[in-house]
């Protein structure tokens, strides 16, 4: 039985794309691909993480 989510198109997304990468049968390619993608989702929703992901902030506090 699947577990009942909230959240948008983009979160059950997010949630399919984690649950692939938990796979150990993907190919290098296959990572990859998916990691590319859930950063396009995952880092314009937590600019935070995105300025640390490329290096540009001193200080989350703020």
């Amino acid at each position: 039985m699947g577990r009942v989510r909230d959240g948008d198109a983009l979160d059950a997304e997010l949630w399919e794309i984690d649950e692939n990468l938990c796979r150990t049968d993907l190919t290098p390619v296959d990572r990859a691909l998916f990691v590319f993608r859930r950063n396009k989702i995952y880092l314009p929703r937590h600019p935070k993480l995105h300025m640390v992901a490329i290096g540009q902030v001193a200080n989350l506090a703020t």
